[in-house]
């Protein structure tokens, strides 16, 4: 039973990840510009930033909002 329980836990994280990946590739394109790996990983990082940036004042915004 505890098993199966576990299963479900990181079947629900791997839909949230997968959620996110769909949005920022939607918002920022699907494809990477440069040609080596290290810098790939750079882009693909600083989309993630972006994408977490844009989140988190989005969400300030609605609080700030909300709250007056």
């Amino acid at each position: 039973m505890e098993v199966r329980r576990c299963e479900q836990d990181r079947y629900r994280q791997r839909n949230k990840v997968e959620t996110v990946n769909s949005v920022i590739k939607r918002k920022m394109g699907d494809c990477v510009h440069t040609r080596k790996v290290w810098n790939q990983n750079r882009e693909i990082l600083f989309m993630v930033m972006v994408y977490n940036i844009e989140r988190s004042m989005k969400l300030s915004l609605f609080i700030l909002i909300g709250f007056l």
